[in-house]
């Protein structure tokens, strides 16, 4: 990726951080932007409904218009359509009807109806017989199967024994008005099988002119646009024989006519289409904004709120953040509601069960399933029951160990409210430096002991044999001596043994004494060269140095010491420089070589050393009996000896490995051991080369 396009990915990831972080400060619009959409939204909806309600109430009142002139409607037709079929029952009782017998029933039938324009028989659809007579005249002999523009409908009437009306059609008279056609199916019973038989038909015209004009009257009296087209039985609409044809794609109310066979459709529409009820919202609005200015003064006043209320709780966290002990909350339900990063630091083992709305004993018992608490290994339950025992006390302290080996001070307390508030104090420290200061304590304690012994016993050595110099007419060989000089008869060769035993017996004192003097200066001399160290008293000058000679005069000064418990001493040195300080790294090499000849039987003692980049380094090998492991670690530290019972048989402070540790550490050199038990052990050491 070039420079400019990961500084464009940069810039692209700072934009978006950006943005939320200026969402996440001004939380509180998005608030007030939610309310104004809602209310928006509110609004759009009442607006809604408001207009669909009064739309809804208006299209019933046009609804019930509309059913007014359905009913007008289908009276009209319907009724004349029940005159065709009881005139063609008439005529079916006599078939061979004269044209005065049928002017007579056609005129009582009609009645002085001038919707009725006409009245005619076709038996066997041929018109024979016709009402009134004079104007019409001219229909006698019409077949009906020579007119195909009526044949469709006088199908239907034959085949479903039903009264259809069509049209309308415009009069052949020149007048112009139009007619409703009606056709009315005459069936005989057939005198020898009995069965009815297709007649012919009873043709009526109804004055569509009457039907139009009272429909038109309606529609201006109430101020309605009305249509209407007929719809035939098998679902097709047909043509629009009144009104505006496009009044049914305007959504406007449509109510059916039932005829005796087939439909009308009649669309009703108020004049200049649906009012939009646009007025009658002016109030709603300005009901609506009034309770939108409440709801955001209400909103405002509970953000500050809010607002407040968070910053409270931030400020608390980030307080109880910055303790440097451990912090939790539980709820009356003793349900986990707060803790601080150090809680979760301390109890890392269950961090993933820190969940708020956990309960105590749930982290409790993972942390023992997990091996969290040491101290509950083989007594699970009955930990978790003391455990929990004093949670629900809260009013306690008790020190606990963690499986990381840190140590924690618990201590909870319960609130009025009935919340438990619970600390927890890392003391990891003051318990190493309380187990520290025990063991230094326990180690001095040891060392005075053995300090004490190992001063008494040349102590003891030299007063015993002094005793017998500052008194020495209590040895046999001084009582013998004297007795001899006073007896003259005891030749002087007697008299010179004599003298030479007691010169013997007194060396051999005197021998015993300086030993134990020189043991006494070394225990001294030790004791003081560790409370120089301590206090920072010990001066070393380093110098440029001989490591042959000064590792052979030692091997050289100890081999008898060596010889003398059946072990052999050997070295092989490189013949360079260290900078040192001789005496102290006569020091260091007489402390190791001096323990190995304490603690080995048997076997041999190397001495030998080796270049290590710019340092030499030397090893002191021994096969003595070992140091266990767990004390490997320990072997180095003041007051530390690694066996009481060793220490008591073989003699000495215990002080010596820590001198020595701290003359090569003041070298600038480290040292270190390696052993295993029953085998020997290999002491090593570094000093910087010249």
């Amino acid at each position: 990726m070039q420079a400019s396009d990961a500084k464009r990915v940069s810039s692209r990831r700072f934009s978006w951080r950006w943005f939320l972080k200026r969402i996440r400060d001004n939380s509180h619009l998005l608030i007030y932007l939610y309310v104004l959409a809602s209310l928006t939204v509110v609004d759009y909806i009442l607006e809604k409904y408001t207009i669909a309600h009064n739309r809804t109430e208006f299209v019933q009142n046009v609804s019930e218009r509309a059913d007014t002139i359905r009913a007008q409607l289908e009276a009209d037709i319907v009724g004349k359509a029940l005159l065709m079929r009881g005139l063609a029952v008439s005529i079916a009782s006599t078939p061979n009807i004269s044209q005065d017998q049928f002017a007579k029933i056609a005129a009582h039938v009609i009645g002085g109806d001038s919707n009725i324009l006409l009245i005619a028989s076709a038996p066997d659809l041929v018109i024979r017989n016709i009402y009134p007579f004079e104007k019409n005249h001219k229909y006698i002999g019409l077949d009906y199967r020579n007119t195909p523009e009526n044949w469709d409908a006088i199908q239907t009437a034959r085949s479903t024994g039903q009264t259809v009306v069509t049209g309308p059609i415009v009069m052949e008279d020149g007048s112009g008005d139009r007619a409703f056609v009606s056709r009315t199916p005459v069936f005989t019973s057939n005198p020898v099988t009995g069965e009815q038989e297709f007649w012919g038909l009873m043709v009526a015209l109804l004055n569509a002119q009457n039907f139009i004009e009272k429909v038109a009257a309606f529609a201006v009296q109430s101020g309605y646009d009305i249509a209407i087209h007929s719809h035939s039985p098998d679902g097709t609409d047909g043509e629009v024989f009144f009104g505006d044809p496009n009044l049914f794609d305007k959504d406007p109310v449509l109510t059916k006519v039932t005829l005796p066979f087939g439909s009308w459709v009649v669309a009703v529409l108020p004049k200049g289409g649906w009012p939009s009820f646009q007025k009658s919202l002016g109030a709603l609005r300005f009901w609506l904004a009034l309770v939108g200015v409440f709801l955001l003064l209400i909103v405002a006043y509970f953000v500050e709120l809010n607002r407040r209320k968070l910053a409270a709780e931030e400020h608390l966290l980030n307080a109880i953040d910055a303790i440097n002990d451990g912090f939790a909350l539980y709820d009356d339900q003793d349900r986990l509601v707060l803790f601080n990063n150090k809680y979760r630091k301390l109890y890392a083992q269950t961090g993933d069960l820190l969940v708020k709305g956990n309960t105590f004993e749930r982290i409790i018992r993972g942390g023992v399933a997990r091996g969290q608490y040491p101290q509950a290994k083989g007594i699970e339950e009955d930990w978790i029951a003391e455990r929990m025992a004093k949670h629900r006390e809260a009013n306690y302290e008790i020190e606990q160990l963690l499986d990381d080996d840190t140590w924690v001070r618990v201590s909870e307390r319960k609130t009025a409210a009935g919340w438990t508030v619970g600390f927890r104090v890392d003391i990891t420290e003051l318990k190493r430096a309380q187990t520290a200061a025990e063991s230094a304590n326990h180690a001095k304690t040891e060392f005075l002991n053995v300090i004490s012994h190992e001063l008494r016993t040349p102590l003891t050595v030299i007063l015993g044999y002094n005793t017998f110099l500052v008194a020495p007419e209590t040895l046999p060989t001084v009582r013998a001596l004297r007795e001899a000089i006073a007896d003259e008869s005891i030749p002087r060769e007697a008299l010179n043994e004599k003298t030479d035993k007691l010169v013997d017996m007194v060396a051999r004192y005197a021998g015993k004494m300086d030993t134990a003097g020189k043991h006494l200066l070394t225990l001294i001399q030790e004791t003081l060269d560790y409370s120089k160290i301590e206090v920072g008293k010990m001066n070393i000058s380093p110098e440029p140095v001989e490591v042959a000679p000064i590792v052979e005069s030692l091997v050289d000064q100890l081999r008898q010491q060596a010889k003398a418990k059946g072990i052999c001493l050997l070295s092989e040195t490189e013949n360079l420089q260290v900078l040192a300080d001789e005496t102290r790294l006569r020091q260091i090499l007489f402390n190791l070589i001096g323990n190995a000849i304490k603690f080995t039987d048997h076997g041999e003692i190397e001495v030998w050393t080796e270049k290590t980049g710019d340092m030499m380094t030397f090893h002191v090998e021994d096969t003595g009996q070992g140091i266990p492991a767990d004390e490997l670690e320990r072997v180095f530290e003041s007051f530390r000896q690694v066996e009481t019972s060793s220490v008591r048989k073989t003699g000495g402070t215990g002080l010596g490995l820590a001198i020595s540790r701290k003359l090569v550490e003041m070298h600038g050199g480290k040292i270190w051991v390696e052993s295993t038990l029953g085998e020997g052990s290999a002491f090593s050491f570094t000093i910087p080369l010249a």
